[in-house]
């Protein structure tokens, strides 16, 4: 209205007669339209009104209402004179914008300013290098002159020069909005082949997307460079510090929570120089390398396994006078258990044999020893093994304490077993009693036990030891063992004068030792049996049972045979039998 006001005051001052032909001068901009031949230019006949013929002449205009773009499209699409009112003088300005131009509400448009757009100043956008191809192709000859008709508004690349060289595509909004370019909130990496996890959500884009990074270069001007980037692998972002030793995939090992994180699902020690058995298997990596260090730190030793672990023996775990590393004796499944086997006690200086290969190794090799001395194993691996006293306690209680060996027991003894003795017949005979005959067939313990039946029991002074056997014995004539069946008769003889080891019966008397009695055997007597003349003695089918009796077994019946007549008629007769 007050627009309408200001042109009827106009009107009123023009002149007189130019108030009949024209009701005012034109506009600036329709000023090439003033005159009278001019007016039908934009007035029709009749009751046409002005919006076909203004949309003659602005093609342009008519293309973006066609097209429903911009303000026309929306407001007085019919009615161009009453926002654009003519006639008022050639300062007088069409355009109404409702106030400041800058203060314009473009969401009157269809287009509303946010972001940086709100911003900014209306030329740096309505250009005419912005504008749609049809808008400048309906206004030829109106080029360089300002409009703020038609913006191409397909995509942001209309205005905005991508930085991307169309290989992300033109839809920048995908990724962008309208506040701060630089920033991406509408981009999600996990939309695309590579998904960011751990480190890498806290990185800023140009960590890995700066231009050049990867040997490609835009030509552009940007930056940045998106596409294409290879991220198969890591070697394309990240620096190999094993000297590709183990490959290009670092993800075989590492994972995206730190170059320091080693998956342990993931990583292969069996490739390494140090591949991971038995025990190794279940440690945890900080145990061998240190975490805080970069990169883990240098490479542990392993070439011996004192590298990582004390020595457990104080240093007394030598082969051949010399300090031998742990593995000679023990595996990588347990120290508890060693690999010390009998061939290889078999090259020390006590090779085991017989009973001792039964033995577990803690039997002789103690476990309790002084710490300060044997190391923390507290094993005694060299414990003294010149004597069998050494390890074994005396089960003879010192009884052979006076012998010109000591007691050794290897005297008696083997390392197959503790029994039987080896003191057979031929060591028994340095004794003071060899054995002989059936003496050699008698069991040890028939005269040195503890239970020898038909024997006087031990001297209760002589203590048997855990063998219970008493072994220095006091009887060596056979009377002390053996039942006198002659009565004493005999005193000046010994056994041994008439009888063998072997048995008592018969005598061994002979021809020759009978001739030294009071009775030669001559002629006919000597192919006599005893057992004529000696009447006791009865037949060898009948001999006295028990002639061999111990001393405290019941005595056999007497056995006389020296009180025997030597008359001829004592045991011949004189008469002739008729």
């Amino acid at each position: 209205m007050h627009r309408w006001i200001i042109t009827l005051a106009i009107l009123l001052i023009a002149g007189g007669a130019s108030a009949q032909i024209s009701p005012g001068p034109l506009s600036a901009a329709h000023e090439h339209l003033d005159g009278m031949r001019q007016c039908r230019s934009c007035h029709g006949g009749g009751d046409d009104g002005l919006d076909q013929k203004c949309l003659e002449c602005h093609r342009a205009l008519e293309w973006t209402i066609q097209e429903n773009r911009g303000l026309h499209s929306r407001e007085g699409r019919q009615d161009c004179a009453n926002c654009h009112p003519e006639h008022a003088g050639r300062d007088f300005e069409l355009v109404d914008w409702g106030g400041d131009r800058d203060s314009f509400d473009h969401s009157r448009a269809g287009w509303s300013l946010s972001g940086s757009h709100a911003n900014g100043k209306c030329g740096d956008c309505h250009q005419e290098k912005y504008q749609h191809r049809n808008v400048l192709l309906r206004r030829p000859d109106k080029s360089g002159t300002s409009t703020f008709l038609g913006l191409d508004r397909s995509s942001c690349v209309s205005c905005h020069a991508t930085p991307h060289s169309e290989r992300l595509g033109l839809d920048c909004t995908a990724c962008h909005d309208e506040d701060k370019w630089m920033d991406v909130p509408r981009f999600d990496h996990d939309r695309t082949g590579y998904p960011l996890t751990d480190r890498h959500v806290q990185l800023d884009c140009a960590a890995c997307h700066r231009n050049g990074r990867f040997g490609v270069t835009e030509s552009s001007t940007a930056s940045m460079h998106y596409a294409p980037i290879s991220f198969d692998e890591c070697a394309p972002c990240h620096k190999d510090p094993h000297s590709d030793r183990f490959g290009a995939l670092c993800s075989s090992c590492h994972v995206t929570t730190g170059f320091k994180n080693v998956s342990a699902d993931r990583f292969e020690h069996a490739r390494t120089r140090f591949p991971l058995r038995e025990a190794h298997a279940t440690v945890t990596c900080d145990r061998c390398h240190d975490p805080a260090l970069g990169g883990w730190g240098p490479k542990p030793a392993f070439d011996r396994c004192g590298a990582c672990h004390q020595d457990a023996h104080a240093g007394s775990a030598t082969l051949s006078g010399q300090p031998v590393d742990c593995n000679r004796c023990h595996g990588q499944d347990s120290f508890k258990r060693t690999t010390f086997d009998l061939a290889m006690h078999s090259k020390s200086a006590y090779p085991l044999l017989g009973r001792h290969e039964q033995l577990e190794c803690a039997t002789c090799h103690r476990r309790d020893m002084d710490v300060a001395a044997f190391g923390s194993a507290g094993v005694d691996l060299r414990p003294a093994s010149g004597r069998c006293r050494d390890c074994h306690a005396d089960d003879h209680a010192g009884q052979f304490s006076e012998r010109y060996e000591g007691g050794a027991c290897e005297s008696c003894h083997t390392v197959e077993g503790w029994i039987p003795s080896t003191f057979g017949a031929e060591q028994h005979a340095s004794t003071r009693f060899a054995l002989e005959g059936a003496h050699i067939t008698a069991e040890c313990r028939r005269c040195h036990g503890l239970d020898r039946s038909g024997l006087e029991p031990h001297d209760p002074t002589i203590i048997p030891g855990k063998a219970n056997v008493v072994l220095p014995l006091e009887e060596t004539r056979c009377s002390d063992c053996h039942v006198d069946v002659h009565r004493a008769r005999y005193q000046k003889q010994s056994c041994a004068d008439c009888h063998e080891q072997s048995r008592f019966v018969p005598s061994s008397v002979g021809l020759t030792e009978h001739n030294q009695y009071s009775f030669k055997l001559d002629g006919a007597h000597r192919a006599t049996p005893c057992f004529l003349c000696h009447k006791q003695l009865g037949s060898q089918s009948h001999l006295p049972a028990g002639t061999h009796a111990l001393i405290s077994e019941p005595a056999p019946p007497d056995v006389i045979l020296w009180e025997i007549p030597s008359a001829c008629q004592a045991c011949h007769r004189t008469e002739v039998p008729k």
